[in-house]
This record gives structure tokens, sequence and C-alpha cells, in this order.
């Protein structure tokens, strides 16, 4: 698996864009460059993924299992935190109005959207002979369980998307307020999750980087003036921030400095971004095509498991597992686009970043 961490590696640098003296201020926070930014993530969530239904046992594929379990919950973090400046940025642009329709253009389609999924995972466990209760077939509809998919990101992003709605409802004039809000509401939702689940962290300790991105998006020109000053500034903020990181990513047992330790890794990015931006069309697919490559992945592995390929040749159980997994995706992108247009009248208000 390690070497399938350096190909990775190696594509983030085709098509790369340095500026060495400058800043790319146009295009760090782009849609190309975040889309190729999230491409690169959800080729990690895939790894992931892909680890659990594998028995390593190369000293090379240990190493990169190894790589999976130190990264943990940070290949989530820039899904979250693009969301939030993603969605900050068109209320900026567009008003109230571009809230209003959030429970149908944002929560009601991206249910809906996973909840076809749903309906796939039920009918590969009945063909594969694995059996859930109505109870846990209901809930999984809602992603509060699972049947053989994942679900609490999409869980925590519906949530994320109904406090945006609230937030921005209550408080229509004032963005800062109402970002104010929003950011009570998460923090208040991680508060009651921790008691819901408090074993199972992962159901909330990165929603605050959603929160995160808002606030870049409300303080951009402010940040950005700072760190594009000169270049020692930025060396400068680069260093703090990567530093803090790094001591941070220490103590990651303790839930409060592991909020911190990602919300540090976005920022992290975002800063590099302004002199090294990942931008090539493989990468930039991926990133548009999160959603469906988050939800289908596991399908390929269970059944290519279940079919015995893992035993065969880990290489082939990966690369067959990817293959199926794009052609699903695309497969799966026109139903939704069918979808919406029977249900919504179209996919003009096209859902952006599910995942």
């Amino acid at each position: 698996m390690i070497f399938i961490y350096l190909a990775l590696f190696i594509l983030c640098f085709i098509g790369a864009k340095y500026s060495v003296r400058g800043f790319n201020t146009d295009g760090y926070l782009s849609r190309n460059t975040t889309d190729s930014i999230k491409g690169v993530f959800i080729a990690l969530v895939f790894f992931s993924h892909f680890a659990q239904y594998c028995t390593y046992t190369s000293e090379f594929d240990v190493a990169g299992k190894k790589v999976s379990l130190w990264l943990g919950q940070l290949i989530v973090t820039m899904f979250l935190f693009y969301s939030g400046y993603g969605v900050s940025e068109a209320i900026k642009k567009k008003g109230s109005g571009y809230v209003k329709p959030f429970p149908k253009n944002r929560i009601l389609k991206t249910l809906l959207h996973f909840d076809v999924a749903i309906l796939l995972f039920v009918v590969m466990n009945l063909l594969l002979g694995r059996n859930f209760d109505i109870k846990t077939i209901l809930l999984s509809l809602v992603a509060w369980t699972s049947v053989g998919n994942s679900n609490w990101y999409i869980f925590a992003v519906l949530v994320l998307y109904a406090v945006t709605w609230a937030g921005f409802s209550v408080i229509k004039k004032n963005n800062y307020a109402a970002a104010g809000l929003v950011t009570l509401l998460t923090v208040l939702y991680v508060v009651v999750m921790s008691f819901v689940r408090p074993k199972e962290a992962w159901w909330y300790d990165t929603v605050l980087c959603y929160a995160l991105g808002m606030w870049f998006s409300l303080l951009k020109p402010r940040i950005e003036a700072l760190l594009t000053k000169n270049n020692l500034v930025w060396l400068a903020l680069t260093a703090v921030i990567g530093g803090g990181f790094y001591v941070t990513s220490l103590y990651r047992n303790i839930f409060s400095i592991k909020v911190v330790c990602m919300m540090l890794f976005c920022l992290l990015l975002v800063i590099l971004s302004l002199k090294f931006t990942v931008s090539n069309k493989i990468l930039s697919w991926m990133g548009r095509y999160t959603f469906e490559l988050f939800i289908l992945q596991r399908i390929p592995m269970i059944v290519l498991k279940r079919l015995g390929l893992g035993e065969v040749n880990m290489y082939l159980f990966f690369f067959a597992s990817l293959a199926l997994t794009v052609v699903m995706s695309l497969a799966f992108r026109k139903a939704e686009d069918l979808l919406d247009s029977l249900i919504f009248g179209g996919r003009n208000k096209k859902i952006q970043s599910k995942t």
C-alpha cells in the first residue's frame, strides 16, 4: 500500500502550480483547486476503507496501513472546511435567498441521494445472505445506523446543513452573528453527541472545521492581507501553524487537542495552497464525484472480499475495487440527475460538498 500512497503523492505534482515569489490569491480557493484537493482526500478515504477489508503481511503494506492510521480523521477535515467556506461565500453573494431553500436543495437532496445508495446496500446484503433487522434499515436511511455503508459523515453533514439554515434564517442581516450562531449550534451538536456516542468521537470531532471554513470566508480579506504581506510573514505563519499542528498531533488522544489539531491542519493546507496549488484533471474529477465515490466504495470491497479476491492478490483486489467504484459512481451520478429532474425539476442547483 505504501506504493499506492507514493503514486498519489506523485499525482499531486502533475499539473501543480508554484508561486515562488508571489501568491496565488486567485486560485488557491478556486473550484478547480478545491476539487483537486478533495480528490486527494477522497483517494485517502478509499485507502483507509480498503485497509478494513485486508490483512496486510508485507512490510510495505503494513507501512501504508500505518499512514492510514496516523491520518485518521484528518482525511475528512478539508471536505468540511471547503463546504463551510463555499456556503458562506454563496451567502455573501446571494444573501438570505440562498439559505431559504436549504431544506430542499441541501438536506432533502443529500438525504435522497444517500437513501438510493442505501437501497443498493440493502440489495447487496440480500444477495450475500446478510440480514439486518427492519429497525436498523430504517435508521440507516437517516444515517444513524449502517447496513455496511459509511454513515456518520453523512449524518454530520445533514446536521451542519440544518444548523446553517437555522442560523442564517434566525439572523438574516448580519453574517458574522449568523456564523456565530452556527458555530454555537455546532458546538452544541458536539456536546450532545459526546453523551449519545461517547466512545465514537469520529461522529463529531471534525465538525468544527465546517464552522472554521465559514469564518475563513468572512475574514478572508484580512487573512489574505496578512498572509500575502511578504514571503517572510507567510513563512513565519506557516511555521507557527505547522508547528502547532505537529505538537497537537502528538496528543490527539485528548479530545479538545484533537479538535484543535484538525482545525490547524485545515489552515495549514489552505496557507500552503497560496504557494503550491494542486490542480490536475484526474484529481479534479475525483473531487467532483466525492459523494458518489465516498458512499459507494464499500460495495465493491465487500462483494470482492466475499468472492475471495482479497486472498488471491491484494493489489488486484485494490484496483478491481477502484475500477468498479468509478464505474458505479458514473452510473450513480446519472441516476441522481434523472431522479432530481423527476422530483425537483432538474439539477440546476447542484449539491456541493456533500463529502
